[in-house]
């Protein structure tokens, strides 16, 4: 059987929404590949951490970055350990990044890989050493647009990467991803492989009649999320209600009679929220140039499978990606008014309508078009 390294950041073992890397991991294990897949490591300072506590006993005590926790036939995740934390905070030198792979297990380094693939994450540097056949990024994130998160050696190693050709081909989420890549080295094979949506667990779906006035986000809680948009929105929405589903990465203070804050939920409960609402949140804010190539984001795609209307803000590419299926809005008026319009908007379309567009996303179809392209990458 192939081995593959799939990176991410984001965990099997915890509740929350599934990410493009976690259905690419879980695709190669049904396709022929025994996956070793490595979350988001731990270091010491987890343990002074509550929300953290629990990712410190999984690495240090049990010792989960040398024996796996089995997520699905041939699907494994670690927990490897750092130093310290991978953020901004703990990391301001370039010199880190020697050390940051210290506590490495032998298995990584010893093993031959068939197959290493990741997303823009800085976990992308546990690949200093590992031995690989294929190489694949895929490019989910503009890198740049993390630099609140990501310490600048680790963004300038990672664009090195691209720009000395590391990869033996680069999948990007976005046509302004795709144009990134190229602008940093034109010669690199890329490709655009959308994200999707898992259109399965939608198939016994049924709408509840009691939705017409709630609204529902999905997501992280994160610098990009306008909270402030949100709030003052909900206010002038007073008989609609808020629902916000996902980790509060940044612990702002979620306030609001009618908001309210349900923590993260498992991607196969979403339609068990979504037949209870009308509409779907996307209040980005454009803090960075990450969303300059932000076009259609994961919960658009399960926003539409739902059947529900689409209220978005206009930052960044989201209006050129996501075009006639959402409404927009960038003040509390704007954003109010898009709400409402979108609720009628999801009225007017028929299931059929949906589901034409969405067969192009679906999970399936986007994995079986993974594994030609690395049919492809072995054939060249």
């Amino acid at each position: 059987m192939k081995e593959a390294l799939v990176i991410g950041s984001h965990s099997f073992l915890y509740p929350g929404s599934k990410v493009g890397i976690q259905f690419i991991a879980e695709g190669l294990s049904r396709n022929g590949y025994r996956v070793h897949y490595l979350s988001l490591p731990s270091s010491p300072a987890d343990l002074f951490s509550r929300t953290k506590r629990r990712r410190f006993n999984q690495s240090w005590i049990k010792r989960f970055d040398t024996k796996p926790q089995p997520i699905a036939e041939n699907l494994y995740e670690y927990v490897l350990r750092t130093p310290y934390p991978m953020n901004n905070k703990y990391w301001h030198f370039y010199w880190q990044i020697k050390y940051f792979n210290l506590l490495r297990p032998r298995w990584l380094l010893s093993k031959i890989f068939n197959l290493t693939i990741h997303e823009t994450s800085p976990t992308f540097i546990f690949l200093q050493g590992v031995r690989s056949r294929c190489n694949v990024l895929r490019l989910s994130d503009k890198p740049e647009g993390f630099s609140f998160h990501m310490p600048a050696s680790v963004i300038a190693l990672f664009v090195k990467r691209i720009r000395t050709a590391a990869y033996d081909e680069i999948w990007s989420v976005s046509e302004g991803l795709t144009a990134y890549i190229k602008n940093i080295n034109p010669n690199v094979p890329v490709v655009t492989i959308r994200n999707g949506v898992d259109l399965s667990i939608f198939n016994n779906y049924q709408k509840q009649p009691n939705g017409e006035m709630r609204a529902v986000y999905v997501g992280s809680i994160d610098k990009w999320i306008d909270l402030d948009l949100l709030q003052a929105t909900a206010a002038l929405l007073p008989h609609w209600r808020f629902d916000l589903f996902g980790p509060n990465s940044t612990n702002s203070n979620i306030t609001g009679s009618n908001i309210y804050y349900h923590g993260p939920i498992a991607y196969n409960n979403l339609p068990n929220i979504f037949n209870r609402c009308s509409v779907g949140l996307i209040p980005y804010k454009d803090i960075s140039d990450r969303m300059n190539v932000v076009e259609q984001p994961v919960k658009f795609y399960a926003y539409l499978a739902a059947g529900l209307g689409i209220a978005s803000t206009d930052v960044g590419g989201l209006k050129l990606g996501m075009s006639h299926w959402a409404r927009y809005g960038n003040t509390p008026k704007e954003y109010a008014d898009a709400i409402v319009a979108s609720a009628y908007d999801a009225k007017q379309r028929s299931n059929n309508e949906i589901r034409l567009f969405l067969k192009d996303y679906s999970w399936d179809l986007i994995i079986n078009r993974i594994m030609e392209r690395l049919h492809s990458i072995e054939r060249s």
